[in-house]
């Protein structure tokens, strides 16, 4: 079974490298002013952080939601998270990098702090390979990090287990799983949404 939400030709991401070059060029052009990073509040946000490290950023802060998973992850993990806990009352000044859940940027006291403090957007998600997701969130820019495996890592792991059927589940599975079978030879099927059991095509 292969989790496909990237799973057309469109999206490839860059390296991580590159994307981390790029963010850390970003924020240098933005020193003067507050930062305010959008990403998923579990895996997301805490690589986030972790790209932060060692950045120009004078503070680096997170929402309550990224803190207690920071938490979690700390207490069972040896990777410790140098972010700060923010509050509504934490004042967002220069040189400071405060990361959000993705889902709070519309959020009207979330636009009333980007414009009360000046501060510039970025998104980091796999969605930021197609530039619509800049436009469409209303983001200043956006970086391309994503936990998923991109169309070509997920052609590169289907060839490498080289299974006698395939099952696709999640965002492209029809496109991915036609393209396994037109194109690649596999016998290949994509689950329904809802469905629970492979009897139930």
């Amino acid at each position: 079974m292969v989790e496909t939400t990237y799973g057309r030709p469109e999206y490839v991401f860059p390296p991580l490298g590159e994307e981390r070059a790029a963010l850390e060029d970003w924020l240098a052009r933005n020193a003067a002013q507050p930062v305010i990073l959008f990403g998923y509040a579990l895996g997301r946000a805490q690589e986030i952080v972790h790209l932060l490290d060692g950045t120009n950023r004078e503070r680096v802060l997170v929402s309550e939601a990224i803190q207690r998973v920071n938490e979690v992850v700390a207490a069972r993990t040896d990777v410790a998270f140098g972010a700060e806990r923010w509050t509504r009352d934490t004042e967002l000044g220069p040189g400071d990098a405060l990361v959000l859940p993705s889902g709070t940027k519309r959020f009207a006291w979330v636009e009333s702090l980007i414009e009360e403090t000046g501060a510039e957007t970025a998104g980091l998600s796999g969605w930021a390979v197609d530039s619509g997701y800049r436009y469409a969130n209303d983001f200043d820019e956006t970086f391309v990090l994503s936990d998923h495996c991109d169309f070509e890592e997920l052609v590169d792991l289907v060839r490498r287990v080289d299974p006698e059927e395939v099952y696709t589940l999640h965002g492209s599975a029809d496109a991915f799983a036609d393209h396994l079978t037109r194109e690649l030879g596999y016998d290949a099927t994509a689950l329904k949404p809802n469905q629970s059991r492979l009897s139930q095509f």
